[in-house]
């Protein structure tokens, strides 16, 4: 069972029972240091009155959204947290947190208006001197300090987005409700460079490495309609992707019932 179908059955109120012991676990190994060592199977076998093949089943997820590894040893031992974004397709970076569970904050946010730089102008596809809405935040996961974001958008598509603000709110929710954005697919590209000093700053002085992830966002019209740059500390995101089989029905949109882009992130730490 995938994270996200985990995440709705709890709150269908149905979980099977390896689910139901997982979640009680999660919770425990949250509050836990990490390399605190875990309870062996057969003694979470007994507490929980399960099966063996149920406890390595709860064990595998827990293993799969980072909380936990084998060592050498010492056995099973608690890792840093970690928040699995397991969905499928476009989608915000808020909406693929919370599908999993995640409590995503925003630390801070800055608009500005201005003319767009050479290489945005191009990517999004503007004519000379075009300006674009720019909105930079600090995102937080459970109070800490996850990515930084910017995003840039056609000014002429987004009229007064830089003085009405997010209002708090997912930036694709916003979008939607106010300006009838309807994303199709996105290009992504990922890379790594040492951190600059508003990395740092904003995830700590031993933040020498980042990754990054550049999304180009369309509409069914093939328009370009947001560039957004994320960079979070590199020993704490993984990227995963899903490449479905078939050849994409457009330009790049994925046919019906096909993924067409996998989540952002998993964070590590």
């Amino acid at each position: 069972m995938k994270v996200r179908q985990l995440v709705l059955a709890r709150r269908e109120g149905f979980a099977p029972r390896y689910a139901q012991i997982m979640a009680q676990l999660e919770a425990e190994l949250r509050r836990r240091q990490p390399g605190d060592v875990v309870p062996r199977q057969r003694d979470l076998a007994a507490r929980f009155g399960a099966s063996m093949i149920t406890i390595r089943r709860a064990m595998m997820e827990l293993a799969r959204l980072g909380l936990v590894e084998a060592t050498r040893g010492r056995g099973t031992v608690v890792r840093r947290p970690t928040v699995v974004d397991a969905h499928t397709g476009v989608s915000s970076w808020t909406d693929s947190m919370m599908g999993i569970g995640a409590h995503p904050e925003t630390a801070w946010t800055r608009l500005r208006i201005g003319p767009a730089s050479e290489r945005v102008r191009r990517l999004l596809g503007l004519r000379a001197g075009a300006q674009v809405v720019t909105v930079q935040r600090l995102r937080l996961l459970d109070t800490k300090p996850a990515c930084l974001m910017v995003n840039h958008l056609p000014a002429d598509r987004v009229p007064g987005l830089e003085r009405e603000g997010l209002d708090n709110q997912s930036l694709y929710v916003v979008l939607q409700r106010r300006f009838g954005f309807q994303p199709s697919y996105a290009d992504e590209e990922v890379r790594s460079r040492p951190s600059q000093a508003a990395e740092r700053a904003a995830f700590g002085a031993d933040s020498r490495m980042v990754v990054c992830v550049q999304r180009l966002t369309y509409d069914h019209q093939d328009r370009p309609i947001e560039m957004a740059l994320l960079s979070a500390p590199a020993d704490t995101y993984t990227y995963r992707v899903r490449l479905v089989v078939g050849p994409p029905a457009g330009r790049g949109a994925a046919k019906p019932g096909q993924a067409f882009s996998s989540a952002w992130f998993h964070r590590g730490g």
